[in-house]
């Protein structure tokens, strides 16, 4: 069965997950930024395995209407016991199986298998699958400049419906309540001579530098180095900083070295009866 974890027990708990670095990162940092905002952003509950948190397993967070409609509860985790995990999403109020569409975000490859069975087993199947590998920011320098009139700056609220316009044209899975995540997270952009931002990323509550893009005129200029840079100067000493980039395909893997880092992967999945 699963325990539901009080808010006073999620520092106990923060600091076993500490012990599962890198992959335990996005469900480690839901819960670390939700704890920030005393749960207003993201909205979160959170399930685990055992009651003793030093002997626990497996880390469920359950993230609420943290993306559009219609999806209103995001699905992040990590275990070291896949049976321990499948247990946890068979518990009652972890996951409602009765709806239409689904998403697990940054699904670690150790427990992948669990909640593909899982999931095929309560009838769905994938619509979206985003393969990632975690890679760890260096401190290494940025050398690019923005042209001549081009300044960086945050996104505030106020962006939110322009950035998720775009995101919209680029990414088949609905956006965050970025009106919410500009509010609570450090967001940068780079705004061209008429203030409009034309690239930009973000410091996610899952704790990447992420939600990234750049408006294809302004591409190979190095924006998103500026700005990954820019953020990662806001970082508390003791955090830690990383990206998730999506794997083009498995020819590419060998000639950046992705196959020795590890990953985690974005499962969209809906019943096969809605897709009738």
């Amino acid at each position: 069965m699963a325990v539901a974890v009080k808010t006073e027990k999620l520092t106990e708990l923060l600091a076993r997950m500490s012990q599962w670095p890198p992959s335990s990162y996005p469900a480690y940092y839901m819960i670390k930024n939700s704890l920030s905002t005393q749960n207003e952003w993201p909205s979160i509950n959170v399930y685990i395995d055992n009651a003793c948190i030093p002997e626990c397993t497996t880390v469920v967070v359950a993230a609420n209407k943290f993306h559009h409609p219609p999806l209103d509860r995001t699905y992040f985790m990590y275990s070291t016991d896949n049976d321990r995990l499948k247990t946890v999403f068979s518990s009652p109020d972890v996951v409602n199986w009765d709806k239409e569409i689904m998403l697990f975000q940054a699904v670690p490859n150790c427990n992948r298998q669990v909640v593909t069975e899982m999931y095929i087993s309560h009838g769905f199947m994938s619509i979206v699958i985003n393969d990632t590998v975690i890679r760890m920011l260096s401190n290494s320098s940025v050398t690019n400049t923005l042209p001549p009139g081009f300044t960086v700056g945050p996104l505030t609220p106020a962006h939110a419906e322009y950035v998720e316009e775009k995101w919209r044209t680029y990414r088949p899975i609905a956006p965050p309540i970025l009106a919410k995540t500009f509010k609570h997270r450090a967001a940068s952009a780079v705004f061209d001579p008429s203030g409009r931002p034309v690239s930009w990323a973000v410091h996610t509550e899952h704790g990447d530098a992420g939600y990234c893009y750049t408006d294809p005129a302004y591409r190979s200029m190095g924006m998103i180095k500026i700005l990954r840079q820019r953020l990662k100067s806001n970082v508390k000493r003791g955090e830690q900083f990383y990206v998730m980039q999506t794997v083009p395909s498995r020819n590419d893997e060998s000639a950046d070295g992705n196959e020795k880092l590890p990953r985690a992967s974005w499962l969209l999945i809906e019943k096969k009866t809605a897709l009738l």
